[in-house]
């Protein structure tokens, strides 16, 4: 899996090294850098911890020089001259080793590994019933279903005739599968809705905020969704489907032995039509639901041995971030699990190809139609060649939760709920890990969608990102912070935005925005260095890239101009509505644990 190791010069070792978390501070000497997870400071010329700040993933001393003088031409190629000084600051206790996550991992963990709880399906649908038809025919022919508490398909449909479709879909379904399965519609959304709230007033707006439809007749409610299913599977694990995708699983492409630990990269291929993916593809040869079960719930140091790869090696960390991982445990839970997409990506736009590994960007613009076409088809693999644990779980046609766990809930509407959830979750569970499996499921919708030859801009947009980057910027960094604690600092970063009168709003908008837009700037910065003379084609789409984001850095951000808003909102209304809407979401995060237990009293009760 790995690259070749050039051949070892005097006083290297071989080991792999990185930055962890780090605080710099301007001296009158240069610069105090600390060390966030040890507390060794060392002071360091300005120019020299410029450059320690680009060593934040497992390297070895030769390979981070080799990086840093390929991004950098003014340092002028010196290689020989630059390992000895980054050894010098790894010796002083600013790097880490990789070796030392390996040894924690490796330690049998000092608690039993958990009883896995039974598994909970569902099927998110809105208003499909065709495409809720076919992923239920699949589930016929691909599922063990008898092996799973129940399935049951939450319907959020706003077209009566289509909610009584997929409710007769729903019951003929039923009629042949061997496990329990129910139909979750919006009579039964409002009279479990009722029943909580009888059970527990005092929550009833934290409810209503958080699961009725009828609050959010005027949006598309992605996350509502999403807590009902949590709600109605408290004390199990869950998977949850898209209503567009097919229960089959699909080996990746080219699948490789071994795992690794991923920065939110995926691998990709590329297809002219969907013809092409589905002859190619083969079957994984078993149920993708089982599939996500097999290590969803598990310790760290189980899913590794269960994955067939113990112990963990230096390798495995090679090119990982050791600010995210750094600080693994063996008992770390394998809270989410995903897999890959054949088919439509799901993605909104493109902007995730320039986010590709160099070799996987060779091979696009190697294909029939190069990038015009990647860029054009959305017919493409997206995925995992090899397992791959990650710290933020994003997003996952079909995606594992260990809801044994107390799990926080979904922003009830707007895309970027999972990104906003994962944020959430590493925030409550800073030792969790997400695991990806190398296989992939097809995901067809039911219109086509289409893509964009000369681009999609990759200029970061208003979303629930941003809300996610702000509930994380400053986490409690000791790991024996209780849960309990950090659900109420969580509630409070939220009730902290519901306060801020509408200038502070709009600087701390226009801040996450700039630093998502510098992080794309530099990301396509950084590609054009290491893809140079790929294609021209290539070139001229990074260059348009990191000018766009440089352009959209200049000046203030107004917080009228996001994208979707009514035409003619002032900065000042819109600043209304964020601090509304963050105020009822802290409440609602305050009170979700209380009204899980609630849920899981009223199923207890209807059993």
């Amino acid at each position: 899996m790995s690259d070749p190791v050039a051949p070892l010069q005097s006083g290297e070792d071989g080991n792999l090294y990185a930055n962890g978390p780090l605080s710099m501070l301007p001296v009158a000497n240069g610069m105090l850098i600390t060390n966030l997870a040890t507390g060794v400071t060392v002071t360091l010329e300005s120019e020299l911890a410029a450059v320690i700040n680009h060593c934040g993933i497992y390297r070895t001393m030769r390979e981070h020089a080799e990086y840093l003088v390929s991004i950098m031409p003014e340092m002028g190629g010196e290689i020989e001259k630059l390992i000895p000084i980054l050894t010098a600051v790894k010796d002083a206790g600013i790097m880490m080793s990789a070796q030392e996550v390996c040894d924690r991992v490796n330690t049998v963990s000092p608690a039993a590994a958990p009883v896995l709880a039974p598994t909970s399906v569902f099927i998110i649908t809105c208003d499909r019933p065709v495409a809720l038809e076919r992923v239920l025919e699949s589930m016929l022919h691909n599922a063990s279903l008898s092996g799973h508490h129940e399935v049951v398909v939450v319907d959020d449909s706003r077209d009566a005739a289509n909610a009584e479709k997929n409710r007769e879909l729903v019951e003929r379904f039923v009629s042949t599968t061997p496990t329990k399965g129910s139909y979750f519609g919006a009579a039964e959304q409002s009279q479990m809705l009722h029943q909580l709230v009888a059970a527990q007033p005092e929550n009833e707006s934290a409810m209503r905020f958080l699961l009725d439809r009828t609050r959010w007749s005027n949006y598309k409610s992605y996350g509502l969704a999403r807590s009902w299913c949590l709600l109605l599977s408290v004390g199990n694990r869950c998977i949850v489907m898209d209503d567009d995708v097919l229960c089959s699983a699909l080996l990746a492409p080219v699948p490789q032995s071994g795992l690794g630990f991923t920065n939110g990269m995926r691998d990709a291929a590329f297809y002219a039509e969907a013809r092409q993916w589905q002859n190619a593809a083969k079957p994984a040869g078993f149920d993708p639901l089982v599939g996500h079960a097999s290590c969803l719930g598990m310790h760290l140091a189980d899913a590794v041995q269960a994955l067939g790869d113990q112990p963990l090696s230096q390798e495995h960390l090679k090119g990982a971030s050791a600010v995210l991982f750094g600080e693994l445990q063996a008992d770390s839970p394998v809270l989410v699990t995903q897999c890959g997409t054949f088919g439509d990506p799901g993605t909104t736009g493109n902007s995730w190809i320039p986010n590709l590994e160099a070799e996987t960007i060779q091979q696009m613009l190697q294909s029939p139609g190069g990038l015009a076409s990647a860029l054009a088809n959305r017919q493409c693999w997206l995925g995992q060649s090899s397992p791959c644990f990650s710290k933020r779980a994003s997003m996952s046609q079909i995606i594992g939760l260990d809801n044994s766990q107390v799990l926080p809930p979904y922003f009830p509407v707007f895309r970027g709920e999972d990104q906003l959830f994962g944020s959430m979750l590493e925030f409550l569970y800073p030792h969790s890990v997400a695991l990806e499996y190398p296989w992939a499921i097809p995901h067809i919708p039911q219109t086509p969608r289409q893509g964009n030859p000369a681009g999609d801009s990759t200029v970061a947009q208003a979303s629930l990102q941003l809300c996610a980057s702000f509930l994380t910027e400053n986490p409690p960094v000791a790991g024996e912070v209780s849960f309990e604690t950090r659900m109420e600092l969580l509630s409070l970063r939220l009730q902290e935005a519901a306060e801020c009168e509408t200038p502070s709003i709009e600087a701390k908008y226009s801040a996450l925005l700039a630093r998502a837009r510098a992080f794309a700037a530099q990301k396509a910065n950084d590609r054009l260095h290491e893809t140079a003379n790929m294609s021209s084609e290539w070139d001229a789409y990074l260059t348009r890239s990191l000018n766009d984001n440089l352009t959209a850095l200049e000046g203030k951000q107004d917080l009228a101009a996001i994208a979707g808003l009514p035409t003619g909102m002032s900065s000042e209304a819109v600043a209304l509505q964020v601090k509304g809407l963050a105020g009822e979401f802290a409440a609602a995060v305050r009170a979700w644990p209380a009204i899980r237990e609630a849920a899981k009293a009223h199923l207890a009760q209807s059993i």
